[in-house]
């Protein structure tokens, strides 16, 4: 605690403003007083500073010299509060009074302050100890600034002013020199200020202007969420904010004036001060915890004004942007389902949806096999929301819907100006939107050999660069892939990587065809009448046609059934009533059929192609050239293939015939890379045209 002398020629002067010093400072310091007799007969105590009033230094000619060096000295200057001002309003105009105080010059200073500071409309009339009692002679006011005891005696009306107030260039100077300028925003200080009179116009508005501005700067830096510090250019800390305390874990009250190399020698200012560069981040340990440091020379003029310095948790600059990231996309990219949405009580779905769930506790990688319809996104999304995850973003991609190049800038992202038609600004990956998420990639043998090697880097290192960037991207996300092909045989043909197989298939869930599960059919027939809100019950005809149906589209192809039965309305459904084609293509899908299904098939693509075989076994050797050579081709291609060799197809009627053999099973449509693709019926049906040219 600093040690603050009072000097004053009046002891009783020197205790007031020794006392009104301790409260103001909100006793932050020791304050004591001292009179001009005692100092000359016993000498200065010891202080950290000495405040002495004009009176007391006139009658101490030898003060400076009794002060040690580097102490600091304020001269203490007086005035009289506004209510005082007041009460010396109400005497009439041009009326004499006496100003009695100790001496000649301070009643001559205190008349000279009155008439300075407005109260011009009294003659004032200096009287002290020792002065001519003439001068009180018909006199009926007196006043004095508590010196009562001096007035003579018949005057009837006496205004005791009581001791006068330290004025604000005081207040300031002292609370410059001890470094305290917190104070300036104290409520007993602005109280203070605000009640006491001055003639410095000048002074008071440039100080008001001051603090109101240091108020406002104060306020603003201790909203922010980062931790802020303001060195000056003698490298003494002149400002500092609630969030830089709770970074450094102290108390930073006392670190004002302090030089801030001692107190922070962690952070880098010798090489700033050295380059007078700024450090934009910069990652340094304070209390075992990671910290984002930046530093900004602050200049004028082309001159070095000191430093501000910016300090961030780590983990709290990754929670920000991540919160930003989600606010930009902003599609709700979040999983709707889980466990309790997979219907099903057949004992393979009930195997794999509890090895499922103990999977969801991981953090590894998930290959999700199985046709197509089973529920392979329903499965991701249970299992995201099973794990720590559940509140981050799940976002799922298609790898076979997109074009290559349309598909890396979805999952990496770009800068601006990356390529021809890039969003101005760039745009941020699909990797960085699910940081700290999970990102489902269904179709996943649709990406190209080059993605496939970005995506195994991606697995490997968690890191992402955007096209046109060079910087590396930190990102925490786990990956759930899904395929409805056999990854392992696309790895036997050099198809897919073999390295980024084994690094997505780390836990394997297989999903069963809805064929192998006949159990769950008619409970999901239910679920879904009443998703609905239809009512209707299966004739037993009914139940055992389902049961026994192939269902290529699984899950989805009874959903499409089930939504059917729900529009027509009826409470009973009875066997008629099953939707048109629903007994076409019965044999199992990717199986040899057998000599009766051979015969079968022949017969049913004959009735369904009748006169235009030839169209037909055209578009579907043309779907087997474009599977072998691994490309897609186009209804526009087919049609012009077409009038290559004389069918002349429009472009309508290859849309017709794709329909109708994808509904009869011998091609799967599909959109995007993979494009449509002729099944193992389908082959038999080119392999006995072959054979058998003439269709006998």
């Amino acid at each position: 605690m600093k040690r603050v002398a009072v000097i004053s020629y009046d002891e009783r002067a020197g205790a007031f403003h020794a006392e009104q010093m301790e409260f103001l400072f909100d006793n932050r310091i020791e304050a004591f007083s001292m009179d001009v007799p005692s100092i000359r007969k016993n000498g200065l105590e010891k202080a950290d500073l000495y405040c002495i009033t004009t009176d007391a230094l006139e009658n101490l000619p030898d003060f400076h010299t009794q002060v040690e060096g580097g102490i600091p000295i304020v001269m203490l200057c007086v005035t009289f509060s506004h209510d005082i001002l007041q009460r010396l309003s109400l005497i009439p105009s041009g009326t004499e009074a006496l100003l009695v105080n100790l001496n000649e010059p301070m009643a001559q200073e205190a008349v000279t302050k009155l008439i300075q500071l407005g109260a011009s409309h009294i003659n004032y009339i200096p009287f002290y100890p020792g002065a001519s009692l003439k001068l009180a002679e018909g006199i009926q006011y007196a006043i004095t600034p508590d010196e009562a005891r001096y007035v003579p005696e018949g005057i009837p009306h006496i205004i005791d002013v009581g001791q006068r107030q330290m004025d604000s260039g005081t207040l300031v100077e002292i609370a410059l020199k001890l470094k305290m300028y917190d104070l300036w925003e104290n409520r007993k200080w602005k109280a203070h200020l605000a009640s006491i009179a001055s003639n410095n116009y000048n002074f008071d508005e440039l100080f008001g202007r001051a603090l109101r501005l240091e108020s406002s700067f104060q306020s603003l830096i201790d909203i922010m969420e980062i931790g802020i510090l303001g060195i000056n250019e003698q490298g003494a800390v002149f400002i500092c904010n609630k969030k830089a305390e709770t970074i450094v874990g102290r108390n930073l009250a006392d670190a004002i004036g302090q030089q801030a190399e001692e107190l922070f020698p962690y952070l880098p200012f010798e090489e700033c001060r050295r380059t007078h560069r700024k450090i934009d981040a910069k990652l340094v340990k304070i209390n075992q915890n990671p910290v984002t440091v930046g530093i900004y020379p602050i200049s004028h003029n082309q001159k070095n004004m000191g430093f501000l310095v910016m300090l961030q948790h780590f983990g709290e600059e990754e929670e920000k942007q991540h919160k930003i990231r989600n606010q930009l996309l902003n599609k709700g990219h979040t999983a709707k389902y889980t466990f309790d949405n997979i219907i099903g009580i057949s004992p393979s779905i009930d195997r794999v949806r509890e090895i499922a769930k103990k999977m969801a506790g991981t953090r590894a990688s998930i290959l999700i096999t199985g046709e197509s319809g089973t529920g392979k996104e329903l499965f991701a999304q249970a299992i995201h929301n099973a794990s720590d995850r559940r509140v981050e973003p799940f976002i799922a991609l298609n790898c076979a819907a997109l074009p290559e190049n349309l598909l890396e800038s979805e999952l990496f992202g770009y800068v601006d100006g990356a390529f021809t038609g890039a969003k101005k600004g760039g745009r941020l990956g699909l990797f960085e939107f699910a940081h700290n998420g999970t990102l489902f990639l269904d179709e996943v043998e649709g990406m190209s050999p080059m993605l496939q090697v970005k995506l195994l880097r991606v697995i490997q290192e968690h890191e992402v660069m955007r096209l046109g960037d060079t910087r590396l991207i930190s990102i925490d996300v786990r990956i759930i892939a899904a395929t409805n092909r056999n990854l392992e045989q696309l790895v036997q043909k050099g198809e897919f990587r073999e390295d980024l197989y084994y690094r997505l298939n780390t836990l394997p869930i297989n999903l069963p065809p809805l064929r192998e599960r006949t159990e769950d059919i008619i409970p999901l027939i239910q679920m879904f009448a009443e998703e609905n809100g239809s009512r209707f019950q299966l004739s037993g005809p009914v139940c055992e046609a389902l049961k026994s149906h192939c269902w290529r589209g699984n899950v989805r192809e009874l959903k499409n059934c089930a939504d059917y039965f729900s529009f027509l309305d009826k409470k009973v459904i009875e066997y008629e009533d099953l939707p048109p084609g629903f007994f076409h293509g019965r044999a199992k899908p990717e199986k040899e059929p057998s000599l009766e299904c051979q015969d079968n098939t022949i017969l049913e693509f004959r009735q369904m192609a009748s006169m235009r075989q030839e169209a037909y076994l055209f578009v579907l050797n043309k779907i087997l050239e474009s599977n072998q050579g691994r490309v897609s081709i186009s209804r526009e291609r087919l049609s012009g293939c077409s009038r290559e060799e004389g069918l002349n197809l429009s472009v309508y009627e290859v849309r017709e015939i794709l329909c109708e053999l994808d509904s009869m099973g011998y091609i799967m449509v599909r959109k995007g890379r993979g494009g449509s693709r002729i099944t193992d019926k389908g082959k038999y049906v080119l392999h006995y045209s072959a054979l058998d040219p003439q269709g006998k």
